[in-house]
């Protein structure tokens, strides 16, 4: 459910910003030395959540996240219902064709990434029958740009079924893909490529969890970010705590989660008191 979670926490950011609220930030429970985590993966009705969200794989680990089609927004608002379910059709039918053009083509195993890096990790992978409440959800994020580029993001939603609690953390990768590359399928070399290049993000995004858990991931100066992978058709903000970052990376911990993008993918639109 965390990723359903999440789009509904999405939602409720634009709720909190046009009320000049600030909902409140994603809190991390202690995690117990010697915790084993089953790995899981959405549901089709977690990867089929709304006409902008489509599964590329039959495990649904690995998400096609397409935002355009129609007059927009604003259009749709302004020709009332039958403009936003026209809007919503529109998007949808976009949605599904491109989705139906890549599927099974981006040819990674998240699981098996994750199982890795747990094991690097010196971490403890649990059965699906074990009695533990901790779950992880790795995921590949393909996000188009409306054009002919897609952005990738990685990482792993991590839940506690005793508490409850879920969290994201997510690592955007360097960089667009077309997506016409992906839909013809990658030659052995570029898909090392893009192997290479998630496992990276998904492990960046398992030290955040691991991090954050340990108490090193503390920030004060609240801010209004942005970033397009999050909401490509308009520039959306969202409310945060800017985390300790370099040169490369921004990383804000937000309601839902914490967020890595590379520099150039994410701003600080306006700095809070």
């Amino acid at each position: 459910m965390a990723f359903r979670h999440f789009v509904f926490v999405f939602i409720a950011f634009a709720c909190a910003q046009v009320h000049a609220k600030q909902p409140p930030l994603l809190i991390t429970p202690p995690l117990a030395s010697g915790t084993e985590f089953v790995i899981g993966t959405y549901s089709l009705n977690e990867a089929m959540l709304s006409h902008m969200v489509r599964p590329l794989n039959a495990a649904n680990s690995i998400l096609y996240d397409q935002q355009f089609g129609g007059g927009g927004v604003g259009a749709g608002l302004l020709l009332g219902p039958l403009g936003v379910a026209a809007n919503v059709a529109a998007i949808k039918k976009r949605t599904e064709t491109e989705t139906q053009a890549l599927f099974d083509k981006v040819a990674l195993d998240p699981v098996a990434l994750l199982a890795s890096l747990l094991e690097e990790a010196a971490i403890a992978r649990a059965s699906e029958t074990s009695p533990t409440t901790f779950t992880m959800k790795p995921y590949v994020r393909v996000v188009s740009d409306g054009k002919e580029s897609v952005w990738i993001a990685t990482g792993i939603d991590v839940s506690n079924s005793a508490v409850p609690w879920t969290g994201k953390y997510s690592a955007q990768l360097a960089g667009a893909w077309p997506r016409s590359e992906l839909a013809n399928g990658l030659s052995p070399e570029r898909l090392q490529e893009l192997e290479t290049l998630v496992k990276a993000g998904m492990r960046e995004a398992l030290h955040l969890y691991l991090d954050d858990t340990a108490g090193k991931l503390n920030g004060t100066d609240k801010v209004n970010w942005a970033a397009p992978i999050m909401a490509p058709r308009i520039k959306f903000q969202l409310y945060g705590v800017v985390l300790p970052s370099d040169e490369t990376r921004k990383v804000f911990r937000s309601t839902g989660g914490i967020f890595s993008f590379p520099a150039g993918q994410a701003e600080i639109v306006k700095r809070l008191k």
